[in-house]
C-alpha cells in the first residue's frame, strides 16, 4: 500500500485504459514516469487494499473481471493458494468503477481459450461483455486472456465480440 504512494510522491502518474490503449496505437507517446496498473480476477481484497491505494495516491487500474464469478467464491486457486479466494460483488465494481477504475473482461468463466471449441469461446467472450454493460452502462473495450492462452483464433473471436485490445502475460 505504501508503495503506491511512495511512486506516486516519486513523480509517477498512473494512465487509464484509454490512454495505454492509445499508446499502443501510436497515437499518443508514453511519458516519462507513466504507468499502467492492472489487475487480474477482481478478487475482493482490491477494494479493501489496493483500490483505497490507488484512489488516495490519484491513480486509476484496470481490473478484468471473471463476471460469473462475482460476488463468489472461485475453485481453481484451491490448487495454487490452498483456498478459494472470494471476488469483487457487483455492488464494489460499481462503487469503484466510479472512483476510476476500469472494469474490464477477464471471460465469463476463466476458460484457457485457446483450448475450448468454437462456440464455447464466443460464449465466454460475449456473455462476459453482455454482463459488464449490464451492470456498468458500457461494453468493455478490453479482455484479459485468462492464464495468458491467447492465439490468433482466439485474438479473432475477442475482436469480432466487440473488444478493441487484448492482455496476455
Amino acid at each position: 500500500a505504501l508503495a503506491a504512494v511512495i511512486v506516486a510522491f516519486a513523480g509517477w502518474r498512473g494512465i487509464s485504459l484509454v490512454e495505454f490503449q492509445r499508446c499502443v496505437r501510436g497515437e499518443r507517446k508514453v511519458g516519462d514516469r507513466e504507468l499502467f496498473i492492472t489487475f487480474d480476477d477482481a478478487y475482493r481484497g482490491l477494494r479493501d487494499y489496493a483500490f483505497p491505494v490507488l484512489r488516495d495516491a490519484g491513480f486509476s487500474a484496470a481490473c478484468f473481471v471473471i463476471t460469473d464469478f462475482a460476488g463468489r467464491l472461485n475453485r481453481w486457486d484451491v490448487a495454487y493458494g490452498g483456498r478459494r479466494f472470494a471476488h469483487l460483488t457487483w455492488r464494489d465494481i460499481q462503487r469503484w468503477g466510479a472512483h476510476g477504475i476500469a472494469f474490464e473482461s477477464h471471460t465469463a468463466t476463466h476458460q484457457r481459450l485457446s483450448w475450448v471449441e468454437d462456440a464455447r469461446l464466443v460464449d465466454e467472450l460475449e456473455r462476459s461483455r453482455r454482463a459488464l454493460a449490464s451492470a456498468l452502462g458500457a461494453a468493455p473495450i478490453a479482455v484479459s486472456y485468462p492464464f495468458g492462452a491467447v492465439d490468433s483464433r482466439v485474438s479473432a473471436a475477442a475482436v469480432r465480440c466487440g473488444y478493441s485490445i487484448g492482455f496476455a502475460l
